[in-house]
């Protein structure tokens, strides 16, 4: 049984082999690009960057009118 394995392991690697020989020169990748896989990647990719813009700016206008709320309260305290 180990022997049949062995054998068909060497066919597998053979068949592999002569399917590289056959493409033409440059780099011999399997076929397995799979567009549509790589256009979710793209499309979640964006969104997430999106996301992070957004909430950047969000937390940035929120933390400077918070800034500017305290101070305006010192101010008014001080002159009251």
């Amino acid at each position: 049984m180990s022997i049949l394995r062995e054998r068909i392991e060497e066919v597998r690697i053979k068949e592999r082999l002569e399917r590289c020989c056959r493409i033409g020169n440059g780099w011999n990748y399997a076929t397995g690009n799979d567009y549509k896989h790589k256009r979710s990647t793209d499309s979640s990719q964006f969104f997430e960057v999106f996301g992070m813009v957004f909430w950047t700016l969000g937390l940035t206008i929120v933390t400077g009118s918070l800034c500017i709320w305290l101070v305006s309260l010192f101010i008014q305290y001080l002159y009251q």
